[in-house]
């Protein structure tokens, strides 16, 4: 299953390729447009996790809770992404959680992307090689100079069909290995 916000709920359709290479895996996408990590934590804690037993849960949220809120302290997202991830592990004991890094967004030197790092850096600690993976895919959707091509992310947070088929590639080895 897939949790997060609109880059994951809009994979099926802005990424069909990929989508398709990752539903041999029956994926279920529970990814809800402009959801902030409070919202994901919401949902997950009346209800959508109820009658469900997926092997992994792909989780990728935050990004809207930086780029909303000017004064959101990247220490809060953690914590709230740390509670979204222990709810996960309560309300589903045979899952693993493939935690994924927010992704970059804006531009390189932006306000934007320097709490996205310092989220990033705090949510690594999350990862403990059983239940808990984490996956940073910010070199990914880097060029040499750490600019956010348009070819990948049009509007420098919402990725393109290059954008997810490079999501997959990155994330198709782990998640192979966590579904063993």
């Amino acid at each position: 299953m897939l949790l997060g916000d609109s880059i994951t709920d809009w994979w099926p359709k802005q990424g069909e390729w990929s989508w398709l290479h990752l539903a041999g895996y029956e994926p279920a996408n529970f990814g809800v447009a402009g959801d902030r990590t409070e919202h994901l934590l919401w949902r997950i804690t009346h209800g959508e996790l109820d009658t469900i037993n997926p092997k992994v849960a792909v989780l990728l949220v935050g990004t809207n809770n930086i780029g909303n809120f000017e004064d959101e302290e990247p220490v809060w997202v953690a914590n709230a992404i740390n509670q979204i991830v222990l709810t996960i592990h309560e309300r589903l004991p045979n899952a693993r959680v493939l935690l994924l890094g927010i992704l970059p967004r804006g531009d390189k030197e932006s306000a934007e992307r320097k709490r996205v790092r310092e989220v990033n850096n705090q949510i690594r600690t999350l990862e403990d090689h059983d239940k808990t993976r984490y996956l940073d895919l910010t070199s990914a959707f880097l060029d040499g100079d750490e600019n956010i091509p348009i070819d990948i992310m049009r509007d420098q947070l919402h990725l393109t069909a290059k954008g997810y088929d490079i999501w997959f590639r990155e994330m198709e080895p782990l998640l192979n290995e966590m579904m063993r």
